[in-house]
């Protein structure tokens, strides 16, 4: 393995103080333990609760976070889940995917939830796990386990015996085997052992006391003692001699809250997310949008047309140089549309001057929307009305169509 090529490194310190585990939470927030005390790492470090140990993994379950302690299961609710490894927890991953979590200990492997654990079918030690897109993939026993989220049933087994697995956002495995990192028909060979890998955008290893960065090319930096995890914009999560700091290839900036296809029922957080940001400068197909401390929330129903949105953010970093990053989204489905919320507001502000109560064309009312549903729909979808103002946004015209199409609800 060459590293010909140095990491362009970015390094941003977290925390200062004896670091004993660290986690990514949400795509880019940090939960540590520091000095015996778990904290919250976003723009600011702020404390949560004591611990008594170092975190072994986290899982987002129910809106909830889980946290894994020496001592047993915690939530940030500062509620303990007992359970029957509280005693014995040794070597445990947490990985959280559609409401539950796997907890892996030295002998087994266990699914948590609701509030419940139960042993999964796999034989022999663990030796690794990762989860995506409701499968949990896990190393044990010679073969690498696929295992279906909520069913708990062995679907796939594939013959090898890897010493760790990871899975990215795609639903591709990742193995370690000694010195060798695989993905799928690529592999990489490092000058020692692999210590440790974290998947995300590519992937990083830790290897030969040094921290290497896989994607395009592989380059390596110096100067890190442990790599704990990596965040959905590709920065690694390490710790060196003065505690803990996040390392990334360049300066990556992007979106945190925007998937790309989204309910339109309700609203959803948008939040930029990068390094050293002085100014950020948001808009949606050059409509700006206004942020508060890089924060913002967006209706959704407005964007409900049926067409993909560009998302821009101009960027402008605190030693002057500018970036720009873009993604798009659809608002794919309104879910269940009622008639007082969703309805009648339209009513109200477009439609009440013209058809309230007593009028010739009365629309006040579920029941004469019910009777009137399809005249209204052709009405609305040519511009006929409302009369003499402008015509229903797009948004408008499909929330009174999904309200008919999914069954008139009250």
């Amino acid at each position: 393995m060459s590293d010909d090529e140095s990491i362009d490194r970015y390094e941003v310190s977290l925390v200062r103080g004896d670091v004993t585990g660290a986690v990514v939470v949400d795509g880019v927030r940090v939960l540590a333990t520091v000095d015996d005390e778990l904290v919250a790492v976003e723009r600011s470090t702020s404390w949560l609760r004591g611990a008594t140990s170092g975190i072994r993994g986290v899982a987002q379950v129910d809106g909830g976070t889980l946290v894994l302690v020496d001592d047993g299961l915690v939530s940030l609710a500062d509620v303990v889940s007992t359970s029957p490894l509280d005693a014995e927890l040794d070597a445990v991953a947490l990985d959280g995917t559609e409401g539950a979590a796997v907890v892996m200990e030295a002998e087994g492997v266990f699914a948590w939830q609701n509030g419940r654990l139960r042993e999964l079918e796999t034989s022999g030690a663990r030796r690794g796990v990762g989860a995506n897109g409701g499968m949990v993939w896990v190393a044990s026993g010679g073969r690498v386990y696929g295992i279906e989220v909520g069913t708990w049933a062995v679907v796939d087994r594939i013959r090898m015996r890897p010493d760790r697995v990871r899975v990215d956002a795609e639903g591709t495995l990742w193995t370690t085997d000694g010195d060798t990192l695989e993905r799928g028909r690529d592999a990489w060979v490092f000058p020692e052992d692999i210590d440790a890998v974290q998947v995300c955008n590519g992937a990083w290893v830790h290897s030969d006391g040094r921290l290497w960065r896989v994607g395009e090319t592989v380059r390596a930096t110096d100067g890190m003692d442990e790599l704990w995890a990596c965040d959905a914009l590709g920065r690694a999560l390490v710790t060196g001699e003065d505690g803990l700091a996040r390392v990334s290839d360049g300066r990556p900036i992007g979106f945190v809250g925007v998937p790309a296809e989204l309910d339109g029922d309700t609203p959803f957080s948008l939040e930029v997310t990068g390094d050293g940001l002085a100014d950020v400068a948001v808009d949606i197909d050059g409509k700006p949008i206004k942020l508060e401390d890089m924060a913002a929330t967006i209706d959704a129903l407005e964007w409900f047309d049926g067409a993909d949105h560009l998302l821009s953010a101009a960027v402008l970093y605190d030693d002057g140089s500018e970036a720009r990053a873009e993604t798009t989204f659809r608002v794919a489905d309104l879910g269940q549309v009622g008639f007082a919320t969703g309805v009648e507001p339209i009513y109200d502000a477009a439609c009440s001057d013209c058809h309230a109560d007593g009028t010739e064309t009365e629309l006040a009312g579920y029941d004469n929307w019910v009777e009137s549903f399809d005249v209204i729909v052709s009405m609305v979808e040519g511009d006929a009305m409302p009369l003499g103002r402008d015509p229903l946004t797009g948004a408008e015209k499909a929330t009174i169509k999904a309200w008919g199409e999914g069954g008139f609800s009250p």
